[in-house]
């Protein structure tokens, strides 16, 4: 007595153990593919906005040489950076596409990938010393109530039209000048969002990111000239 086979030719027992084994399996792989994407490393994701103005080949080496591991480097890239993702090939850098030509929607999708516990936007030009990341991640790990820690330059002396950002006031305290670099605790993005794309520059964006944050929340990393501004 003949009996129906499937279309992979397997008999009907066959073909439900197949079939359970294939839901068993697919349901293990969705979990481990969750589970991965909630992972975080210990270290800090670095976000470079590259909008095609700044030599960025030079800042990516300059990061590498000065920036102790573990780390991931990010390159959000707009619209109008061009040939900016040939300016560094290398498997340690990531780059990040804008869907919408706008740098500061680049860095939005760059804040949403990283995989560090604690995340940081340079501002575009920033440049960086030996050791300039200690001093801010020791300032964020004094513990949880530190959500954000920023480097802002008393003088802006900004060209290529990035515009001027407003220094805050009040009860939040005064914020001298636009961050440098910014760097966040990764459950701030959660609580203050992400940087406002409605803004004219990245250093716009990200001062307006930090004036959400209470001051009591935030803290400077001082003005030791370890990110500076070409």
């Amino acid at each position: 007595m003949n009996r129906a086979r499937s279309s992979r030719g397997l008999p009907p027992v066959a073909e439900e153990l197949y079939e359970a084994g294939f839901r068993a399996g697919y349901s293990l792989g969705v979990r481990y593919g969750r589970k991965d994407r909630s992972c975080l490393y210990p270290g800090v994701s670095l976000v470079i906005p590259a909008d095609g103005s700044i030599p960025h080949r030079s800042i990516i080496r300059q990061l590498q040489a000065c920036t102790p591991q573990p780390y991931e480097l990010m390159v959000a890239i707009s619209g109008a950076a061009g040939g900016s993702r040939n300016l560094a090939r290398s498997p340690a850098v990531r780059y990040i596409q804008s869907s919408d030509g706008s740098i500061i929607t680049a860095v939005n999708q760059a804040l949403r990938a990283a995989r560090g516990e604690m995340v940081a936007v340079l501002a575009s030009g920033a440049a960086v010393r030996e050791g300039w990341l200690h001093p801010m991640t020791a300032r964020l790990q004094r513990g949880d109530a530190v959500h954000a820690v920023y480097q802002a330059e008393d003088s802006l002396g900004l060209e290529g039209g990035y515009g001027e950002p407003k220094p805050s006031s009040g009860a939040e305290g005064v914020i001298k000048g636009a961050p440098s670099c910014l760097l966040i605790r990764r459950e701030a993005l959660n609580m203050y969002g992400h940087l406002n794309e409605s803004e004219a520059s990245i250093r716009n964006s990200m001062l307006a990111w930090l004036l959400q944050v209470p001051s009591s929340n935030r803290l400077c990393c001082g003005a030791d000239g370890l990110v500076l501004h070409h």
